[in-house]
């Protein structure tokens, strides 16, 4: 694959800083992140590794336009205020700022057609800016607690172009909403699915607990790895299609799949990794917190027609155990079990870490986003049961200092000493 040179421009930088590294040249943004993580693990010391065995990145098929997601927070500048007849919407004035907040404060930066997301998410922000004046939505107001429209999320199908919108509110009552879902969906010819997500707590937490469908359907299709998958409003997936199948692909061939195995996909959000591994091995059993993830999942099972699969809802930490008892009642032994953990940017929970010790799985792969809570858990699981045996980094976040790296560890095989024989009593010399 052919490394993109040229620097990527974005005329909101630095005031918008979701993007750290860009207006850098791509070749020097990957040479400083592998040279970040191969520093990281030499101050780590981690035992029987040698940081120099970490000798490349692999790049994004796309340096620019490749995310499939994005959440924005609309605001209104300029103008005077217009009530509506009711006293209660505040109606079109001013400008429409979608964008993301500056860092550290809660201004908000607009990024009207965002160099690093693709073209389908751009062309629906721009059509819900325009919306919003149109059918007089009332936006959410931080200092007074009022207005109906928080959060704007877009996502989009890399492999369909697909396109799943949803407007995050104050309250289930959403004057205008309908209108909004109607004026996007007739712009952009993409859209499958406009969602409203109610969140009244104050904070930065986009999302609250409910969720209703506008118009469409609750999901829009991706493809990876060969796998149909259904992605919705709150499911987890990496922003980064094209390099997800990349790390996916290498996650099933390094951990040496057959026919015999039992494979745990933990953390197993849509079911990606698991559904990709499921034509390799004897079973897949998965384990996801969000709900709506898992049915996510069963539903693409279903569509891939793939039935050694199984998805449980439930923190990790709660179903592993009666999991791991569930496996060792069935004479599943640990020669024929391995494990995938994709988890959240904190890494693993402690009594994971330690379940997962105790189990001994033949080997288990280790995808992460945070390198420092990695190697963290790393040091743990290396201290006398496993090692290392492949490294590999991929740079999911261009144009930021974000990377995901995949690690497989595999089990120390225990070598019995024999015992020394017996010393042997020299035999006395025949004199005669």
């Amino acid at each position: 694959m052919r490394v993109m040179t040229q620097e990527t421009a974005c005329s909101q930088f630095p005031a918008c800083s979701g993007c750290s590294a860009i207006g850098r040249p791509y070749d020097e943004q990957l040479a400083e992140k592998l040279q970040r993580v191969r520093q990281l693990f030499a101050d780590a010391a981690l035992p029987e590794f040698d940081s120099r065995f970490i000798t490349r990145i692999t790049p994004s098929p796309d340096a620019a336009g490749y995310r499939n997601r994005v959440k924005l927070v609309p605001r209104r500048v300029g103008g005077d205020a217009i009530t509506d007849a009711e006293d209660d919407l505040v109606v079109g004035a001013g400008h429409i700022k979608l964008g993301l907040y500056r860092a550290g404060s809660h201004d908000v930066v607009d990024i009207p057609g965002c160099p690093v997301q693709m073209a389908g998410v751009n062309e629906v922000v721009e059509a819900v800016r325009e919306g919003i004046d149109t059918c007089s939505i009332s936006l959410y107001d931080e200092t007074t607690c009022a207005g109906d429209l928080r959060f704007v999320t877009v996502r989009q199908g890399a492999a369909t172009g697909e396109l799943l919108v949803g407007f995050v509110t104050l309250a289930s009552d959403f004057p205008g909403g309908d209108k909004l879902a109607s004026f996007v969906t007739s712009r952009c010819s993409g859209v499958v699915g406009v969602l409203q997500n109610v969140n009244p707590a104050q904070g930065n937490v986009i999302f609250g607990d409910a969720s209703r469908l506008i118009s469409g359907r609750a999901y829009l299709h991706e493809a990876v790895c060969g796998v149909r998958l259904r992605l919705g409003l709150t499911s987890f997936f990496q922003v980064n299609t094209g390099v997800a199948e990349l790390a996916y692909s290498a996650l099933v061939r390094g951990l040496l799949l057959d026919h015999r195995v039992t494979f745990l996909d933990l953390y197993s959000g849509v079911g990606a990794i698991g559904l990709a591994a499921a034509g390799s091995v004897h079973r897949v059993v998965g384990i996801e917190e969000v709900a709506e993830a898992v049915d996510f999942a069963r539903d693409a099972a279903n569509d891939n027609a793939v039935s050694n699969v199984e998805f449980r809802t439930g923190l990790v930490e709660d179903r592993l155990p009666e999991l791991v008892n569930e496996l060792r009642r069935m004479g599943v032994n640990t020669g024929r079990l391995v494990v995938a953990v994709n988890p959240p940017r904190k890494g693993l929970d402690p009594k994971v870490l330690s379940m997962l010790r105790r189990m001994g799985s033949v080997r288990l792969a280790y995808l992460s986003c945070s390198p420092p809570t990695l190697i963290r858990d790393l040091a743990v699981f290396m201290e006398k049961d496993y090692r290392v045996r492949q490294v590999e980094l991929f740079d999911m976040f261009p144009q930021t200092d974000q990377v995901e790296t995949l690690v497989i560890l595999e089990k120390r095989q225990r070598v019995a000493i024999p015992a020394r024989p017996a010393a042997r009593k020299p035999r006395k010399r025949d004199t005669r």
